[in-house]
């Protein structure tokens, strides 16, 4: 039996604070798929991470773990960009 997934995907505000993504992805049960460098922010590279999302869990329901563990975890202090920009797919969301 296959486990179907989807791809989902964020970036950071900055490139630093990707240092610290792959403990919160581990918190919420994700291993990373991919991360790279970009700069769609003019003058900033971001880290721009994607993970698979097990079937049966939606992409606000993995948003709102990860504004939980945010807001309440000292470790992921200003990480709100991660879960602003959480989003389907393999581009993070710029609606926020």
């Amino acid at each position: 039996m296959t486990i179907q997934t989807q791809i989902a995907t964020f970036r950071t505000e900055c490139e630093r604070d990707g240092e610290r993504v792959p403990a919160l992805l581990n918190e919420l049960g994700v291993a990373i798929e991919r991360k790279t460098l970009s700069e769609c922010v003019p003058g900033y590279n971001v880290c721009v991470f994607s993970f698979l999302i097990q079937q049966g869990v939606t992409v606000k329901q993995m948003k709102l773990k990860m504004e939980f563990f945010i807001r309440n975890d000292p470790r992921f202090v200003d990480l709100h960009r991660c879960y602003q920009t959480l989003q389907a797919g393999d581009i993070p969301s710029e609606v926020w």
